[in-house]
């Protein structure tokens, strides 16, 4: 059974929507709510506008004035007034509206029951009043937050769930072992067996509900030992009585239908379906044993009392007495021919919700003139849909940005062109000509820039020398000097550091010319010997004050080795 439970919960998802259309600002909302298991599960989609009316001391409405079609009721359950849920969603559909919301603050958690196959809770209390409109409950803080919308038109539109077709589809049914109740889902399986489909047995699972406890435990139970069946293991299941019926009476009823049901062969769906009907309809006054073993003998179905079917089942705690088609659960045997119909692809023939609409035609996404009705969802609100937006939106008082010729977005629409017109003849403009300004001002200062670059050119490739005189320090740099050379030696940088021949004897200058660039000693810029220009940070030999001639130090000391040693500038010697 626990493994029964892990499927359900994987497998068994009611996807029900309640969703707010209009306005935007509460597209976005999620609602939560408590499905009503009295109420039409609403198979076909729905929609209406909210109306918010009070609910009187009486359990009376206080004005059914604004209800009517394309409406939903808002109706605040007072606690203090008790009055019966059921009975204020009857109100509101007599009222003509089209379902109810049910604003709560608090519930009796014993009518509450959280199924494993739903993600929405389900409300069924003792007694109800049948409603053929939906009815949801939604607690008071979310009810809160719709009232604050309450000058707006707020539209929502309702699915109880999606439909999963296929070629044939699987039921399951969970039994209460109460015969009159059980019995009205039954004739509503051999109804479809005998006009529409043929079921075999491995399309329908039955379950049995009960509340199961450990012997170990049995002290703790809060039933009568004539209400529950002591298994061989070391369990108990346990049922209410039904008037003068021991709950024990009602599962070794179960016991008896369920092992008949797992020894059917694939086709005897219909001897298995008439044999519960005769059972329902003979034994339901004394649910005794005799009469039922009475049965099965004239069915020619054997009587096994074997515990096995009980591990296939589920608490009562858990579950409630439902009926699934493809894993689409509902409370309420009158909407199950419906749900198996749209759920079977092979009945094509008898899919309609409408005398004018055939099923198929309202999943094609088009709207169908025969099927604009309530029977058939307005055909899935295709025939009020235009893209995204309902023809119920247009004009309700709510600018929605899906409606395009929403007339309530005028005033909206003027303001943008308000802001267009503003943007396009005002700021463009300004924009634009401080752009123009920026571009100006980077113009000049590029020229200036430039203008400042040639003059500094101009000045380094004066015929001119530029000397600095700086008097020598303790971090001028000595180079070695050769014998007998006066020539000085300088390296070709920017900023060259201070060079001097402290160790030439006897000539100690006291005193260094430095030149920043080789520009200041030959337009040429290259070695008068190698013919290479020279290269910031190299070291230049100026050959004299008169010549000026400019010479690698490498390329003047190879020359002066080669010439014996010679002194003096090698170009003015040349000419001599």
């Amino acid at each position: 059974m626990f493994l029964l439970t892990i499927l359900c919960l994987q497998f068994h998802l009611a996807v029900s929507t309640l969703k707010v259309i209009s306005p935007d600002e509460l597209s976005h909302l999620d609602i939560s709510y408590i499905l009503s298991s009295y109420s039409n599960p609403n198979l076909q989609p729905t929609y209406g506008r909210l109306v918010f009316v009070d609910v009187l001391s009486n359990c009376k409405l206080s004005s059914t004035s604004s209800l009517g079609p394309e409406t939903i009721a808002v109706l605040y359950a007072e606690e203090s007034y008790n009055c019966d849920i059921s009975m204020l969603g009857y109100n509101a559909e007599q009222a003509g509206c089209f379902g109810s919301l049910i604003i709560y603050s608090s519930l009796n958690r014993n009518d509450v029951f959280s199924n494993l196959y739903a993600t929405n809770e389900i409300y069924r209390p003792l007694q109800s009043q049948k409603l053929i409109t939906f009815s949801l409950l939604i607690d008071e803080n979310t009810g809160s937050v719709l009232k604050s919308y309450e000058k707006n038109q707020i539209w929502v539109t309702y699915k109880y769930s999606d439909i999963k077709i296929s070629d044939y589809p699987f039921i399951k049914y969970y039994m209460t072992s109460d015969f009159n109740q059980d019995k009205a889902y039954i004739d509503k399986i051999y109804d479809i067996v005998s006009n529409y489909a043929e079921i075999w047995v491995q399309e329908l699972s039955l379950y049995s509900l009960f509340e199961e406890y450990y012997i170990l435990y049995g002290n703790d139970v809060n039933y009568d030992e004539a209400d529950c069946y002591t298994a061989l293991s070391t369990l108990k299941y346990c049922l209410p009585p039904s008037g003068n019926i021991s709950g024990k009476l009602k599962l070794i009823n179960t016991l008896l239908i369920l092992n008949v049901y797992e020894s059917l062969s694939y086709s005897d769906i219909l001897i298995f379906l008439d044999y519960l009907q005769t059972l329902y309809t003979t034994c339901v006054d004394t649910y005794n044993l005799a009469c039922h073993e009475e049965i099965l003998s004239a069915k020619n179905l054997t009587i096994d009392y074997s515990e096995n079917p009980f591990k296939k089942g589920y608490s009562s705690f858990d579950m409630l007495q439902s009926i699934s088609v493809n894993e689409v659960y509902i409370y309420s045997p009158e909407y199950f021919e419906q749900l198996y119909i749209m759920s079977s692809r092979s009945l094509a023939d008898f899919k309609k919700c409408y005398l004018t609409c055939d099923l198929v035609n309202v999943t094609d996404g088009i709207c169908s003139e025969g099927c604009n009705n309530t029977e058939c969802g307005f055909d899935n609100l295709d025939c009020l849909r235009t893209q995204g937006c309902f023809s119920f939106m247009i004009g309700d008082g709510n600018c929605n940005k899906e409606c395009v010729d929403d007339p309530d977005c005028g005033e909206l629409k003027d303001n943008k062109k308000d802001d267009s017109f503003f943007i396009a003849v005002i700021l463009v403009p300004i924009c634009g000509l401080i752009i123009i300004i920026l571009i100006i001002i980077l113009i000049i200062a590029i020229v200036k820039y430039k203008k400042i670059k040639r003059k500094n050119l101009a000045s380094l490739n004066s015929s001119s020398i530029d000397y600095q005189v700086k008097p020598l320090s303790s971090e001028v740099k000595a180079i070695p000097c050769f014998d007998n050379f006066n020539m000085n030696v300088h390296p070709i940088i920017q900023y060259p550091p201070i060079y001097a021949f402290s160790d030439c004897k006897p000539n100690v200058y006291s005193k260094l010319k430095i030149a920043y660039s080789s520009s200041a000693y030959s337009e040429k810029r290259s070695c008068s010997l190698d013919e290479k220009f020279f290269v910031d940070g190299e070291s230049v030999i100026i050959a004299g004050e008169n010549c000026e001639h400019i010479y690698h130090s490498k390329c003047y000391k190879k020359w002066s080795k080669d010439n014996q040693n010679s002194q003096g500038c090698p170009k003015c010697l040349e000419k001599s």
